[in-house]
Order: C-alpha cells, then sequence, then structure tokens
C-alpha cells in the first residue's frame, strides 16, 4: 500500500507543469504541498493558440485517492475545454456540465482559472465557488476580485452558466490564486491562519516569488509543531 501511494504521488505530480510560462515582461511563482501521498489541489498552465495563457487553480473536497482520481479527470477536462473555445466562461460551463452528468456524491471541485493576455495585460477570470483570487498591488491592501461573478462549484448543478470578470494589471501588480488551505491552515491553539494575516503578509512589495515564500514561510511559522491538514496550492504572476 505505501509503495502504491508512492507511486500515485509519482504520477499525480506528473499532471502538474514542469515550469511556469516563459512571457516576457512576466512572472510567475507556484507552490503546491498535498497533505498526504496524494491530494486534492491541483494547478497548470494551459497555452492557447492565440497567444493567451490560462492559469488553472482548483480544489476537489478532501484529499485521498478519491480527491486524486477526481482531479485526474479535471485535469484532462478543463485543458481540452479550455482549447476548445476561445471563451473561458463557456469553456468552465461545458466542464461543469460534464462533472454534474457523472456526479459522485459529496464531491465536488471549486476552481478559479484566469486567462492572460499578454499583450493588453488583461486578465479574464471564471470563478467556480473558489476562494476569491487577491489582487496585490504593492503599495496598499490586496484585495479579492470578482466576488460577484462567483458560480457554484463544479458538479454540484448541471444547469448555470458561469460570468467572466476582467481586470487589467499594471506594472507591479499581481494576481494570487490560492486554495483554502493557505488561509485555514490551524495551529495548536485550534486557530485558523486566517484571510486578514494572509493580507498583512502580501502587503509588501516584492517580486512574485520573494511575496510568495514570505507567506509560506509565514504559515508554517503559524502551524509550527501541527501535522498539515489540507493541501496547500498557489499561483502568483503579474507584469514585472
Amino acid at each position: 500500500i505505501q509503495r502504491d501511494l508512492e507511486l500515485a504521488d509519482q504520477i499525480q505530480r506528473g499532471f502538474l507543469p514542469k515550469q511556469a510560462p516563459a512571457l516576457e515582461g512576466y512572472q510567475f511563482y507556484d507552490y503546491y504541498q498535498p497533505a498526504s501521498h496524494v491530494g486534492g489541489d491541483f494547478y497548470d498552465y494551459i497555452q492557447l493558440s492565440d497567444g493567451r495563457v490560462a492559469v488553472v487553480v482548483a480544489d476537489v473536497v478532501g484529499h485521498g485517492l478519491a480527491a486524486a482520481m477526481l482531479t485526474a479527470k479535471m485535469a484532462a477536462e478543463v485543458r481540452l475545454h479550455l482549447l476548445s473555445t476561445s471563451h473561458p466562461a463557456e469553456a468552465i460551463t461545458r466542464l461543469n456540465a460534464s462533472f454534474a452528468r457523472d456526479f459522485v456524491e459529496g464531491h465536488f471541485i471549486t476552481l478559479a482559472v484566469a486567462v492572460l493576455a499578454p499583450e493588453t495585460a488583461t486578465v479574464t477570470i471564471v470563478n467556480a465557488g473558489h476562494v476569491r483570487p487577491l489582487l496585490l498591488s504593492g503599495k496598499g491592501p490586496s484585495k479579492s476580485v470578482g466576488d460577484e461573478q462567483v458560480g457554484l462549484p463544479l458538479g454540484s448543478l448541471e444547469g448555470p452558466h458561469y460570468q467572466p470578470c476582467t481586470i487589467r494589471l499594471s506594472a507591479g501588480e499581481k494576481l494570487l490564486i490560492y486554495t483554502d488551505g493557505i488561509n485555514e491552515a490551524m495551529n495548536d491553539a485550534g486557530e485558523l491562519y486566517g484571510v486578514e494575516r494572509m493580507k498583512a503578509q502580501l502587503r509588501a512589495a516584492g517580486d512574485a516569488e520573494e511575496i510568495c515564500r514570505r507567506l509560506i514561510d509565514d504559515v508554517h511559522r503559524f502551524t509550527e509543531g501541527c501535522v498539515q491538514k489540507d493541501d496547500m496550492c498557489l499561483v502568483c504572476f503579474g507584469p514585472t
């Protein structure tokens, strides 16, 4: 069983990108740490035919083998649908319909996809029940984006059509997409790390890697001595 779990971990990590996109004028940073051998968090970079790049971050409810199997299905299908249409909201609507048809009781997926158009620095965000992405400026508090357009998690209902939110990144701004294993990390007193403490770590300036490493290091200090209870994943990107 131990050997099988180790192999499952290797296979699942094979679904993840080997490197971030090499886009002139942009920086990317990603972090992924499952709570057990196999997890339910997922991220990917998908190069679209028109030069845009889709950044995907998802979280399957729970972790372990069942979550990993749903992650494998989602990894293949989200790429298929994003490459099949130029409209991210339509792609996620189709993806949701697929999961709703194959509904597994007690399981659903939250997902956020951000499609970056490098030439204009515009980002189209589609959110299926995921924690809100954060816009970081380095000059003040971060703010969540796309609150009004958040739809239902994937697989919970077949009918809904997802709505896009479009923003433009200025020089130095970054978009952070993360899973709730970060803000819901718990210390030995049973306290959650929380979004407010998270935002405090994100106020300082720096490149994408510096900002994210500072955040992850603070989460580890907060939870020192505690077993990690949920997968952690984030992707941060923006113009240099």
